[in-house]
């Protein structure tokens, strides 16, 4: 999970401890909430710096499976400031995510995201379930995930 230090202009990478405020954080969109104090720190949205943050995974993951849900549909009809702004704002993120597909073994960005407003938490159903069909599209074109081996971390050997 990552946040980005709004004060420093950097991101801040989350990888045990305390998991309410750093999630509060990495979801703080600026400007719309204020960002979140944690650690000294003013915390906001990872994503205005990095939203794939997978560097502190790669050195821990066999796999790395990246995850886009801002999926941005083209658009023809920019009708105001608020639109040009939100859809700038996306675009930068989609570029970062996108210089990062390389580095993933996998990538699912489910279509008809962009359809969806930030707010739209009535919608979780079609959310989820867009996610879903995607992952289970994944799977069904790559049968050899479902026999990678895996490790029940309750009985997994201490290192």
């Amino acid at each position: 999970m990552a946040a980005t230090d709004i004060s420093l202009g950097e991101v801040v990478y989350f990888e045990e401890g305390e998991i309410i405020l750093p999630i509060l954080a990495s979801c703080c969109i600026p400007g719309m909430f204020e960002p979140i104090v944690y650690n000294s720190r003013y915390l906001v949205d990872g994503g205005v710096l990095n939203n794939l943050p997978i560097e502190p995974l790669q050195k821990d993951c066999d796999l790395l499976v990246g995850v886009n849900c801002n999926h941005l549909p083209a658009e023809k009809d920019i009708r105001n400031i608020k639109n040009l702004i939100e859809r700038t704002v996306m675009m930068t993120m989609n570029f970062n995510v996108y210089s990062r597909i390389s580095s993933c073994d996998y990538f699912i960005e489910p279509p008809g995201l962009g359809k969806f407003g930030v707010f739209d938490i009535n919608k979780a159903p079609q959310l989820f379930q867009a996610g879903y069909v995607r992952a289970m599209n994944l799977i069904e074109q790559t049968p050899a995930l479902l026999e990678l081996p895996t490790q029940n971390p309750l009985t997994a050997p201490q290192s």
